[in-house]
């Protein structure tokens, strides 16, 4: 996963965590427009263009830095991962299509992707993003020590509409997020905007995986990726799953989204986590997610139409649960006849790859740092099970292909939600 781990693409930072795996070396670089007696003490290094200005926080997955660019003086969001060597791109056509779609999504609710740097020398991915002033409307580790603060309807009835934009505009392009939740959206504390981002564990829908299975467009395997206190009933159960392959459960993408979408705004809502509690074991949560009915939902101090949209969110069969289409006509948003909230012409056109633009998605560098830390794929800051993905691989045989699968190979047993 790219993100948490102090979110790559924010302001705030992070915890820090242990220092092994991979060495960097020593060097000094510049900073737009400083002389170069000054690199030592502004700078922390750099990947290509991009000086590492400070670090924001670390992760299971990596370091995360503020940068800025040399070319332009840009301020972006690195976040520096290992790949252990195995990212091999120039043999992997379907993980360059796929980056070059992802660097061409351009949406105000999104964290836009720049650029993926490739180190060979150090096993090192770069991925360049769009710098967010602020943080995640809710951390994780909030949410497991039981500080997280409920939000007045009003202002979650926003949020909620963002995310349903960044929603269409992802679901209209095939792309399957599969890991929404509070700390996978950055609030803009100078804009107000809300921005999706965390894009590790997304899949692509497309014509190929589609002949895979039951001819549709959007199906996934339910049971690896994304974080388990979000994860909808279909992905645990086989009565609501669409069906099975190689021993894993096939869902719909489109539909597990809109069930972690009904998680976060109950959570938004209350300060709490709908399914599981701070002290609950992965079969617990499970237990919870299938078999328990969402009578949680009638206690809240909300409006019966807000009511109405998360029991409909919450709905356990996919077939019955709202879409993107129900959410933006339901009173409760507001959202059917203001034209701000629907897609532009410009959004809704087709993303068309060229063989150039893939070929060329992935860039080469050599990542230099000033000191002598190292990089980690450890462990995550909270072993909570609410946060822990199951023990197996996200990658299968084509038919759910996360975004960087060829980076990690498979979403590997100690791949962390942080």
């Amino acid at each position: 996963m790219i993100g948490n781990g102090g979110n790559y693409a924010t302001g705030n930072g992070g915890g820090m965590i242990e220092e092994e795996e991979v060495d960097l070396l020593i060097d000094t670089n510049r900073v737009a427009g400083r002389p170069e007696d000054e690199e030592a003490d502004t700078t922390l290094g750099h990947v290509n263009q991009y000086d590492f200005l400070e670090e924001l926080g670390s992760g299971a997955q990596g370091t995360v830095f503020r940068s800025v660019s040399r070319t332009d003086g840009t301020i972006t969001a690195i976040k520096v991962m290992e790949h252990g060597g195995s990212g091999r791109f120039e043999r992997n056509p379907s993980a360059l299509n796929e980056i070059a779609i992802m660097k061409l999504l351009d949406h105000p609710n999104l964290v836009n992707l720049i650029d993926v740097i490739q180190d060979r020398q150090t096993h090192t991915l770069n991925i360049v993003m769009e710098y967010v002033h602020g943080g995640p409307i809710i951390e994780d580790d909030e949410l497991v020590e039981g500080t997280a603060k409920k939000m007045p309807e009003h202002e979650v009835k926003n949020y909620f509409r963002q995310l349903v934009m960044g929603l269409e505009y992802l679901h209209h392009h095939g792309v399957l997020h599969r890991d929404i939740k509070p700390s996978n959206l950055l609030l803009n504390t100078t804009t107000g905007e809300l921005k999706i981002c965390d894009f590790g564990v997304s899949s692509l829908s497309s014509t190929t995986k589609s002949l895979k299975v039951l001819g549709e467009d959007d199906l996934i395997y339910g049971d690896e990726c994304g974080t388990l206190a979000f994860r909808a009933p279909e992905a645990f159960h086989n009565d609501v799953a669409v069906g099975r392959t190689n021993g894993n459960r096939i869902i719909h993408g489109r539909a597990a989204d809109i069930w972690a979408a009904g998680c976060t705004l109950y959570t938004l809502l209350s300060g709490r986590l709908p399914f599981g509690k701070a002290d609950s074991s992965a079969a617990e949560i499970e237990e919870e997610v299938v078999r328990h009915k969402t009578r949680f939902i009638e206690k809240l101090h909300v409006s019966q139409s807000c009511r109405e949209v998360l029991l409909k969110c919450l709905e356990k069969d996919p077939a019955k649960r709202a879409t993107v289409a129900w959410l933006k006509a339901h009173p409760w948003l507001g959202m059917k006849k203001k034209v701000k909230y629907h897609m532009t012409n410009a959004q809704k056109r087709p993303i068309e790859i060229t063989p150039e633009q893939a070929s060329g998605s992935v860039t080469f560098g050599r990542v230099v740092r000033k000191f002598g830390k190292r990089l980690t794929n450890g462990a995550s800051r909270s072993a909570n099970s609410l946060f822990r993905p199951s023990s197996s691989g996200c990658d299968g045989d084509g038919l759910d292909y996360g975004f960087f699968a060829s980076i990690f190979g498979a979403c590997s047993g100690n791949r962390s939600c942080f």
